[in-house]
């Protein structure tokens, strides 16, 4: 089932439509302030909003990884920001294997709530490598 049909329903605020040849595209602005983007106009005040759906399971997962979690007296936040940690150890890790660099050369962007981006190092080494297996 998609996002979309078990998204909580949202006020439709107004359309904008773009334009491209074979590529028209209409933004739905919602009363939650989010944007949905559709191939054709709504004809319901009212859509699913995958964005929020989003914010609604990203929310329930911080709710059990808190749960899961001790948390020490007098740190706000504790459990979220390991949780945090460990993802972005997986992201270098999986960035690493995937371009086949050291690990020492990624390094994670992020926050206590969010990853921002990922810096990588590619040596001259490593770039000639890539370029061979991205060209055979």
């Amino acid at each position: 089932m998609s996002v979309r049909h078990s998204a909580p329903r949202r006020q439709v605020v107004f359309i904008t439509r773009t334009e491209g040849y074979g590529n028209t595209r209409y933004f739905h602005q919602l009363e939650c302030g989010h944007l949905d983007c559709r191939r054709r106009p709504a004809r319901a005040t009212t859509i699913g909003c995958p964005r929020c759906a989003e914010d609604e399971r990203y929310a329930a997962l911080t709710a059990e990884i808190n749960a899961s979690l001790p948390a020490t007296e007098g740190e706000v936040g504790y459990s979220v920001q390991a949780f945090m940690d460990v993802e972005a150890a997986r992201l270098r890790a999986g960035l690493a294997r995937l371009l086949q660099v050291d690990l020492e050369d990624v390094t994670i962007d992020s926050s206590s709530t969010a990853i921002r981006g990922a810096y990588i190092w590619v040596s001259a080494a490593s770039l000639d490598s890539l370029r061979e297996r991205l060209l055979s």
